[in-house]
């Protein structure tokens, strides 16, 4: 990960430098410098080697069946989701769930450094140690 945030940055650098060459005179704005702090690039790379550890070992303990499992949850993720959107938003009766995660938002985004580390945190200690206790006492074949 952190690897691919160095490419990122490199890559960031080259269009800016073209952007600039074939549009003399506009500014550029870059996005990458804002999700590119320290925070950011330590939370996502702890998160995504953890979530990939565990991943990995389901896949290698239990193969193709596991493979299965994380396609559907993954299929049910991109279009469950954006269905239940709308009927959130425009069924009467779950107007009270709108309103209440509207305000669970709002604090989430009010202490957003103290929640956010404890998630980070959590996210990575929870992955890691389902990744071992599935390849513990796990056969080694050759």
């Amino acid at each position: 990960f952190l690897v691919l945030v160095l490419l990122l940055k490199l890559l960031s650098v080259f269009e800016i430098w073209r952007l600039h060459v074939m549009y003399p005179g506009i500014e550029i704005e870059s996005f990458v410098d804002v999700v590119l702090q320290l925070p950011y690039v330590l939370a996502f790379a702890l998160v995504g080697t953890a979530v990939s550890v565990f991943f990995g070992a389901t896949l290698s303990r239990f193969g193709k069946a596991a493979f299965w499992i994380w396609w559907v949850l993954y299929m049910i993720l991109c279009i469950g989701v954006p269905r239940l959107i709308p009927l959130l938003t425009h069924n009467p009766a779950a107007n009270q769930v709108v309103i209440f995660l509207n305000q669970a938002i709002e604090h989430i985004v009010a202490h957003a450094r103290i929640y956010g580390a404890a998630a980070v945190l959590c996210v990575t200690v929870v992955f890691t140690a389902a990744g071992y206790l599935v390849v513990w006492k796990q056969e080694v074949r050759p």
